[in-house]
């Protein structure tokens, strides 16, 4: 048998210390590991936070990891903003934190609507179209026979009235077509579309007021939806979800507006 002294089973220690500078103790919770320096001391660190979720498609299913969430005492703070849902956990030692999430689609119909935030110019015939296919559920029935069955003649007798940057609706070429159609030429469109694409938002009507004028150069419509009108809607939008997850979340989760760092 060999036998070392003093000196060797230092240097030994020496190179088994220098060589494995990284410690993984048991006891410790996990994302807890040791430094070796040199001289042999231990310095205790803790790795970040193992984050990981999933993504729900609707409100219903998020409600139901609340309510898990709730139960198992992971439950940690729900997040709202304009665009999503973010619904944070962490387990009881505070190693391990995960979030799920809900995405809060803009809905088709809100999105068009949206891009007439400065004037647009529309031809008749697909102003009628986008009436009567995108937009049909959200706009009173009587406006879709207005706009499709008016008849506007070239008169360019009088003055018409020139807002800037557009011209107004002549009033004579309105009087030419009542007396057509009998219906007055609306200036304005109220749409009552939902803001978000999902199962519980999509029945909520949200009033958006659209201006509209005919630009008699262009021979086209020119639409202006106003601009409250989009900032409300979406702001009731976002309250709705709010309220939802505040009535089932109870006292005891902060539900808050805003979304985490």
């Amino acid at each position: 048998m060999t036998s070392l002294d003093g000196n060797a089973i230092a240097e030994v220690e020496r190179l088994v210390q220098s060589g494995e500078t990284v410690i993984v103790p048991g006891p410790e919770p996990r994302g807890v590991y040791y430094l070796r320096h040199p001289n042999g001391e231990l310095e205790r660190h803790r790795a970040e936070l193992d984050e990981s979720g999933a993504t729900l498609r609707d409100l219903e299913s998020l409600t139901l990891a609340l309510t898990d969430g709730l139960k198992a005492g992971t439950a940690l703070m729900v997040y709202v903003d304009d665009a999503q849902v973010v619904f944070a956990q962490e387990n009881a030692d505070g190693t391990h934190r995960w979030v799920t999430a809900l995405p809060l689609p803009t809905h088709p119909a809100f999105a068009l609507v949206s891009t007439w935030v400065k004037p647009t110019l529309i031809p008749q015939k697909e102003l009628v179209r986008l009436l009567r296919t995108q937009l049909s559920p959200y706009v009173d029935a009587t406006v879709i026979p207005t706009f499709s069955t008016l008849n506007f003649t070239d008169n360019r007798e009088g003055a018409s009235s020139v807002a800037p940057m557009q011209h107004a609706l002549d009033r004579r070429i309105v009087q030419r077509v009542n007396a057509a159609n009998g219906q007055d030429v609306p200036e304005s469109i109220l749409l009552t579309p939902p803001v978000y694409d999902i199962p519980e938002d999509r029945d909520e009507e949200y009033e958006v007021k659209v201006y509209v004028e005919f630009d008699h150069d262009e021979k086209k419509f020119v639409l202006q939806v106003v601009h409250d009108d989009l900032r409300r809607a979406r702001e009731r939008a976002v309250s709705r979800v709010i309220a939802a997850l505040r009535a089932h979340a109870g006292p005891n989760l902060p539900v808050l507006y805003g979304k985490p760092n």
